[in-house]
């Protein structure tokens, strides 16, 4: 005796391809997952050996003699902002004739920000 396959019972074995589709979508997903996952880790090792090697977290105990050299013969200055003034304005009459684009810099360091406000005192740490 033969048996003999209907197509009903055909179609019974195997999925409907919709539930393929959705396997296959849902196997893409999940490469896409591991791989974002996979780069992420990677981003993570490279900023903390960047970090590293930088030398994040020296204190003060990191310095060098010609640093502690320098700090020691830096004077504190305190300066309070009145109105109108300018970050550019005060470096400008701390540092008269030198360029006081380093002390701007420096300003801003210390401040977070460009932005100053009347009645802020700013501490500066000056060469002598």
């Amino acid at each position: 005796m033969v048996a003999v396959l209907r197509s009903a019972d055909w179609c019974d074995a195997t999925p409907d391809r919709a539930a393929e589709r959705e396997m296959v979508v849902l196997y893409r997903r999940r490469r896409l997952l591991v791989g974002g996952l996979a780069l992420l880790a990677v981003a993570a090792v490279l900023i903390v050996a960047q970090l590293i090697r930088a030398g994040i977290g020296g204190g003060p105990l990191a310095t060098t003699d010609a640093a502690a050299t320098a700090m020691s013969r830096a004077s504190v200055t305190e300066y309070v902002v009145q109105p109108g003034d300018t970050v550019w304005g005060i470096a400008a009459g701390l540092a008269p004739g030198r360029d006081e684009r380093p002390l701007v810099d420096q300003l801003v360091r210390q401040i977070g920000s460009s932005s100053i406000y009347p009645g802020e005192v700013i501490r500066l740490n000056l060469p002598a």
